[in-house]
């Protein structure tokens, strides 16, 4: 890890919003700041995190295959965002 990632994970560490946004299955310390800080597109950060919450979540990927059976696979991910 860089310079740059270790201070924004201590500082993830130290703030409240971050330890709770970091609760959320598949955000991390980056995700949580891009959220804090709304650096790029703050939709970006959702369709980010609902992909990986789709591969580590058995629900939410029983959901999603649901979706994609009768649509395609991006508009379960953005039904899961």
């Amino acid at each position: 890890m860089d310079a740059g990632s270790e201070v924004i994970k201590s500082r993830a560490k130290q703030n409240p919003q971050a330890k709770r946004l970091m609760t959320i299955p598949g955000v991390g310390f980056i995700l949580t700041y891009l959220f804090l800080s709304e650096i790029r597109d703050i939709n970006w950060g959702f369709i980010e995190t609902a992909g990986s919450a789709i591969r580590f979540n058995p629900e939410l990927k029983y959901w999603a295959d649901r979706i994609k059976a009768k649509k395609v696979a991006g508009v379960a991910i953005c039904a899961v965002a």
